[in-house]
């Protein structure tokens, strides 16, 4: 995802929600005479790709799980007489992660959101209710542009677009304790022959030539593939999550009949020097059968095994919703 713009007052005065303790100043905004930063590009570009899905045996029976690697989360199959969640298996403490969700159409109802939590955080309610954030133990953003956490919300911003499809990015710096949430619904959802691509429009592209010259026009193929996730960042929503001691894990939940959380696009930042070298090796390494042909120590073979990442099918939507149907 990229930023059309650089941090402002706006961007880490809006909707900061910290822990029991007065939200911190904001920075003060850039001259007027002050060139636009370059685009805040992918979270973590310099990281590796990641790998984790929803939890089956953490969820309100209210939600199913399907698609590729589990990765598919849909609400209220039938129709809706509550709030079901469900949490991701990734634990977030200490580690630097970025993740997209994808909404399907049907974007509506009392609340769908998406945040973080602990294990105590509720995944089930019998009625409609922003349920992540309702406790001390859940932090989330409502499609309504409201953040919650203890029971308390604030604005954040602008309420989504009904019968919109929306991709939602999440950042989660553990080193700085900090969630930071970004946004597209512009984007206009084409199928290719392997993937679903992000068409933008014209004036799009043509705003960051403008704006960012030859570092724009000079992406290679990888990067320009990137442009599916040229999406504003909303800046920081909660601070002070350093400070939480219980593990913590992506959650998303929703009040509303048939509607659909796509997981895709994790990121992760390297834990030390050894893992960035592992991720070296992984990338010329197609899949677990190509490692086992490697002569190398069982420790290390070990090691490198889990970082491989199966290869999944794309999705593609099946409906007139752009749903990934879970049977």
């Amino acid at each position: 995802m990229y930023r059309t713009w650089g941090t402002s007052a706006k961007d880490t005065a809006i909707g900061l929600f910290p822990l029991e303790q007065p939200a911190r100043a904001a920075e003060e905004d850039p001259p007027a005479d002050t060139p636009p930063q370059p685009p805040d590009a992918n979270p973590l570009r310099h990281g590796c790709d990641d790998a984790w899905a929803w939890d089956g045996r953490s969820k309100s029976p209210d939600a199913r799980l399907g698609g590729p690697g589990s990765r598919v989360a849909h609400f209220h199959p039938n129709w809706s007489s509550g709030t079901a969640g469900v949490r991701g298996d990734r634990v977030l403490n200490n580690g630097r992660f970025f993740w997209e969700l994808h909404l399907s159409r049907r974007i509506f109802g009392t609340s769908m959101m998406f945040g973080i939590g602990t294990k105590k955080a509720r995944l089930h309610a019998d009625s409609f209710t922003n349920l992540l954030g309702k406790d001390n133990h859940g932090w989330g953003l409502s499609h309504k542009g409201l953040l919650w956490h203890g029971g308390k919300w604030t604005h954040y911003t602008k309420p989504f677009r009904e019968n919109v499809p929306t991709t939602i990015g999440l950042l989660f710096d553990g080193i700085a304790g900090t969630v930071s949430y970004y946004k597209d619904e512009s984007g206009v959802k084409a199928i290719g022959q392997d993937e679903i691509h992000t068409v933008y429009s014209t004036k799009t592209i043509l705003y960051c030539e403008q704006t960012y010259g030859d570092m724009f026009r000079s992406f290679d193929d990888d990067e320009a593939l990137k442009l599916r996730n040229m999406s504003p960042c909303l800046g920081i929503a909660f601070r002070g999550l350093n400070e939480v001691k219980e593990p913590l894990y992506p959650i998303v939940c929703s009040t509303a009949a048939k509607t659909e959380m796509v997981l895709d696009s994790m990121k992760r930042d390297f834990v030390n020097l050894q893992d960035r070298c592992r991720a070296v090796i992984v990338k010329r390494i197609q899949s677990r059968k190509d490692l086992e042909k490697l002569f190398l120590p069982p420790k290390i073979r070990q090691y490198l095994d889990e970082a491989v990442l199966d290869s999944v099918v794309p999705f593609k939507p099946v409906n007139q919703n752009n749903m990934w149907v879970v049977i």
